[in-house]
């Protein structure tokens, strides 16, 4: 009798044994190639200060448990930003973003403010206060046609956006873009 309990208590769980897609993901965004000396900090909306992946689709945010982040988000996009502005003549970065909802598809709404110092004038901080963006998704490459592959490439895009934006204010506002080496100034219009 002992051993057909168990015998049936096996096949019963084998029917609810997880699948492959209930056991979930760990999402990991790429640490930058080029090393930087800019102090970046990232501060996001409570929505997003967890471990799980969030979406947000026709105004309902949905979050993903399963789908977990290998790294703190803010952690993540700070270090990617501060690669990507490592070339600028700025340090001290803090960027507070109000808004930052990903779709599924991979269409990202963004709203955010900048502060940091030109290394040129460092006792002044300056400021960026973006419209409400919306970016495309980029592809990214995956071996797996994965639903939420699309998701994760609009929360790759964010510090590529954001540090693009720096860049364009810098070279609008200041006329001088530093480079490792050199320093190009850009005529002012």
């Amino acid at each position: 009798m002992r051993s057909f309990w168990f015998m049936s208590l096996g096949l019963l769980s084998g029917c609810f044994s997880p699948g492959q897609s209930d056991l979930g993901s760990t999402w990991s965004i790429k640490p930058p190639e080029q090393a930087s000396s800019v102090y970046t900090k990232v501060f996001l909306p409570a929505d997003l200060r967890r471990p799980a992946l969030v979406t947000y689709d026709r105004g309902q945010i949905t979050v993903h448990d399963l789908e977990r982040w290998a790294a703190p988000l803010q952690e993540s996009l700070a270090r990617n930003l501060a690669g990507r502005v490592a070339h600028l003549p700025i340090q001290n970065l803090v960027v507070n973003v109000q808004r930052l909802e990903v779709s599924t598809s991979g269409a990202v709404t963004l709203l955010y403010t900048a502060n940091f110092t030109h290394t040129q004038s460092p006792g002044s901080t300056l400021e960026i206060k973006s419209d409400i963006v919306q970016l495309t998704s980029v592809k990214v490459l995956s071996d797996l046609n994965y639903p939420l592959t699309a998701a994760f490439s609009g929360y790759v895009n964010v510090p590529d956006s954001i540090g693009q934006d720096i860049e364009e204010w810098l070279r609008k506002e200041q006329g001088v873009i530093a480079k490792p080496s050199a320093t190009v100034t850009v005529p002012s219009k």
